[in-house]
């Protein structure tokens, strides 16, 4: 309602000269023909109700869904090296480079096609990429089980559910900062310093 609010205020101003008035339904045929239209209409006349379909909305969509930044280079996933390593054992020329997939590949497996990690006390962890990570933390923040969590809260629900990716904690909290219902209803951390009230012992 707040984009639409703005597209008549801009609108307006294109007008040299506009009034608003409040039609009584009773004043306002067409419109009450309108509005009832499934319905039998009280109109004895045959009028002409010109009825323009309206595809797509007057204003821009904006997404519902909260958006963290992508922690990728070139929209390069940062499991692509380890997964072409396994499968392939390919690496790439630079020397740090291989040692640093050598290293990481050690604590990850392929399992059907997708990538595990392995988990020292619990079962493999399925490794995600961008667009499952904003699904997963839709769903577990504010899905039909949601409950609004904290940011270290809501990163621990991920990987207790068997997740991983290696910003958990970061997007998580990033996350939670842009959820809008969390900023209003959440509770203010930083009450007011109250004057301190000295007890006598007995």
């Amino acid at each position: 309602m707040t984009r639409y609010l703005a597209k008549v205020r801009d609108t307006l101003q294109r007008f040299t000269e506009w009034t608003i008035e409040k039609l009584k339904r009773i004043e306002n045929g067409r419109t009450d023909a309108l509005v009832g239209i499934t319905v039998s209409l009280p109109i004895k006349e045959a009028i002409l109700l010109p009825i323009h379909v309206q595809a797509n909305p007057s204003v821009a969509e904006a997404s519902t869904c909260n958006a963290i930044k992508a922690n990728q280079a070139d929209g390069q996933e940062w499991s692509n090296d380890i997964i072409e390593y396994l499968r392939t054992s390919t690496l790439p020329e630079d020397p740090k480079q291989t040692h640093k997939i050598r290293v990481q590949a050690a604590r990850f497996t392929l399992i059907g096609g997708h990538l595990y990690k392995r988990s020292f006390t619990g079962p493999y962890l399925r490794c995600l990429n961008h667009s499952e990570v904003l699904y997963v933390l839709a769903e577990l923040h504010e899905g039909v089980c949601g409950n609004h969590s904290g940011g270290r809260s809501l990163a621990h629900r991920a990987h207790s559910q068997g997740y991983y990716w290696p910003t958990m904690k970061k997007d998580a909290t990033t996350y939670v900062k842009k959820c809008d219902k969390c900023q209003r209803h959440g509770p203010i951390p930083h009450v007011p310093l109250g004057t301190l009230k000295p007890i006598s012992g007995p």
